[in-house]
């Protein structure tokens, strides 16, 4: 429960911070940091045994403390972890050692990044949206992805100067995140799909022919047999229906997982229809739609082969904006309005789904509810 309140707190706040008329800059970075520091605060409380990789950090940043900033950077036992992760660890003990304080700063800069790109939008889209998918869909299966955590969220603060074609500004952003999470050079693409977006054409209806036949054939059985397994495991559990359960993922060619048939395949189909409205008002739309194909791609492969998952999480941020921008293109107010509760719906029904229902998380291992 203190979940969800963190949450809809947030994303109040965040709403009092985008409809506020006011001169003074020192109410608005007040009202910044307060909407940071709330969920920021959530993740340091949490336990070290939430998430994945949280108690190899934990040793990590025991290391770095009792160690010197040189010896830091080249920890003997994990010689593969990052620089610029390794420094900031060094820096963070340098405050407190204790869990708490390793938890809630990555929270902190995390969070913050994801806040002042989406701020970047508030021109044009609703900060609100982006702040409240994030925190419903990304913020607890962040808890696994510490390090790629920070880079996923500096790639997202550099979306605006692929925009805005800068290149100095965005691949020295990208180098900074490749200092947190090597994965994040692969995100140097994201600029050229800006660059080159105009000479990309679709077709509405090819695209969603595909998307149903991809439904279909590669995600049709493994849905049904994660389906009839789900009945098992909430007490309907017999013998005929893991035999089938079995005998569905069998057939099934490639590894849907629930979570990419729940997400992503609804959310192409609503962008492919409304893609034509969203690009005459807003040209950039296309590149964001462009990044929501290729991580629905690579998750696709990532179902059997993990590491192009963790690939596809520097183009999911791209739903941020598609979201935000079905609701901002809507001509009719009351359209408007449906939208961002529809929006707003998906993203609980989401979260109960895969983090709070589910105990065994599908494919993220985050419990908040049994700790919080």
């Amino acid at each position: 429960m203190i979940y969800l309140i963190v949450f809809l707190g947030t994303i109040s706040l965040t709403f009092f911070y985008e409809k506020l008329k006011c001169s003074s800059k020192i109410v608005f970075f007040c009202i910044e940091i307060l909407i940071i520091l709330i969920p920021s605060l959530l993740g340091g409380y949490r336990s070290i045994y939430l998430g994945t990789d949280n108690q190899t950090y934990y040793y990590l940043f025991q290391y770095a403390s009792s160690h010197s900033f040189i010896e830091s950077l080249s920890p003997r036992r994990y010689p593969d972890i990052e620089s610029g992760f390794m420094s900031l660890l060094w820096l963070i003990s340098r405050v407190d050692s204790s869990f708490f304080s390793y938890a809630f700063f990555t929270s902190f800069i995390t969070f913050a990044f994801i806040f002042k790109g989406a701020k970047y939008f508030k021109s044009r889209l609703s900060m609100t949206i982006i702040v409240m998918v994030y925190l419903f869909i990304y913020y607890c299966p962040m808890y696994n992805y510490v390090r790629q955590g920070i880079a996923l969220s500096i790639v997202f603060f550099a979306y605006q100067y692929a925009e805005n074609q800068k290149p100095v500004k965005f691949f020295l952003m990208i180098f900074v995140a490749t200092l947190f999470h090597v994965s994040a050079v692969l995100a140097a693409t994201i600029y050229f799909i800006f660059y080159f977006k105009e000479k990309i054409r679709f077709n509405k209806y090819v695209i969603l022919i595909i998307i149903f036949v991809l439904a279909i054939v590669y995600g049709g059985p493994n849905f049904v047999s994660k389906f009839l397994l789900f009945l098992s495991n909430i007490g309907m559990r017999t013998d005929t229906l893991n035999s089938y359960a079995n005998m569905f993922s069998s057939t099934s060619r490639f590894a849907f997982s629930l979570n990419l048939m729940f997400r992503s395949i609804p959310q192409l189909v609503i962008c492919s229809i409304c893609l034509r409205q969203t690009i005459e008002l807003d040209g950039n739309m296309k590149a964001y739609y462009i990044l929501c194909w290729l991580q629905f791609m690579f998750m696709t492969i990532g179902s059997v082969y993990e590491p192009f998952s963790r690939t596809a999480l520097y183009f999911n941020y791209s739903e941020f904006i598609l979201f935000a921008g079905i609701s901002k293109y809507q001509k009719n107010v009351n359209n408007r309005y449906l939208v961002n509760w529809g929006i707003f719906l998906f993203c609980m029904l989401y979260w109960f789904i895969f983090t709070v229902f589910n105990r065994y998380g599908f494919n993220y291992p985050v419990y908040p509810y049994l700790t919080m």
